[in-house]
């Protein structure tokens, strides 16, 4: 069960009007995410924001002000949220509530959906995990030539046993910030079927290739699309599970591709609202 519906069972109903996190004392900040999937790119929320700012992240309830940051969490978003590079997961751009304040969205697609429904939205992107290397970046030795990075549902897929069989290193997306990274970086190369394992691998500069395992993914490749036009890469496709069951290892690195970031990650960093009870309440807080 999502967060945001766990938390309305225990505190009630959302609130229509924003309202002020009694959590805020200057030394916690209050988020809010898919905390009970405990995937890397839900709980790097809790480590990128603690690095921010400073602060300890603290899980609020969706009655009580809080950011939205990394994830396809749009759609959870209430009159409290502070959206900071979140994304809507599929076309329909479903959203219920005009969030308090948007600051940053993961991509061009999340824009234009958020825009076509009347709601104001800069043109500040960027998943906030590619700041991840700004707050580490060991040494780390390279010891695969290619590293395999399933969505949490693909682990058990036959493809991903037949490669591992092959000699490639075998990713657990659900690893702790650090871990995962440190992981990462034994390898030369990834492929991916989590839009995460993409974004870690382009935020340290590892050549990779988008992988599909399973064609029952929610919302398709919409999400993807999102990230890639944020990093001028409109032109990415993945490759099947059929295909690469066909592959050697060393036809499958050859289509890994360096995508440099040519996103301005310090206009992305200057939109992080530092403190949640500056936030704007005057906005118009009628249903999207």
């Amino acid at each position: 069960m999502p967060l945001a519906k766990i938390a309305q069972k225990l505190f009630g109903p959302t609130q229509l009007t924003p309202s002020k996190n009694p959590f805020f004392d200057g030394k916690t900040i209050a988020i809010n995410f898919f905390e009970t999937t405990q995937n890397w790119g839900d709980t790097i929320n809790l480590y990128l924001l603690e690095k921010i700012s400073g602060k300890k992240p603290v899980i609020a309830p969706p009655s009580q002000q809080h950011i939205l940051a990394v994830g396809s969490i749009l759609r959870i978003a209430n009159h409290n949220s502070i959206v900071w590079g979140s994304g809507f997961i599929s076309k329909k751009g479903n959203i219920k509530y005009k969030p308090l304040k948007i600051c940053a969205v993961r991509g061009p697609l999340t824009r234009s959906l958020l825009l076509k429904k009347g709601i104001e939205t800069p043109e500040v992107y960027g998943d906030p995990a590619l700041l991840m290397p700004r707050f580490y970046h060991p040494n780390v030795a390279k010891k695969y030539s290619l590293g395999v990075i399933p969505h949490y549902r693909d682990i058990e897929h036959p493809v991903v046993k037949q490669l591992e069989q092959q000699g490639a290193r075998i990713l657990d997306i659900k690893k702790n910030a650090e871990d995962f990274v440190d992981d990462l970086l034994e390898c030369e190369h990834t492929i991916s079927s989590s839009l995460h394992g993409l974004i870690a691998s382009d935020s340290y500069g590892i050549p990779n290739q988008w992988v599909t395992l399973k064609n029952e993914l929610t919302g398709g490749s919409f999400k993807f699309q999102d990230y890639y036009q944020s990093i001028a890469q409109r032109h990415q496709s993945p490759v099947s599970a059929e295909e690469l069951a066909t592959m050697s290892l060393q036809q499958i690195i050859e289509q890994c591709q360096l995508k440099p970031i040519t996103l301005d990650l310090e206009k992305l960093l200057d939109a992080f609202p530092l403190d949640l009870d500056s936030a704007d309440t005057d906005m118009d807080t009628n249903a999207a």
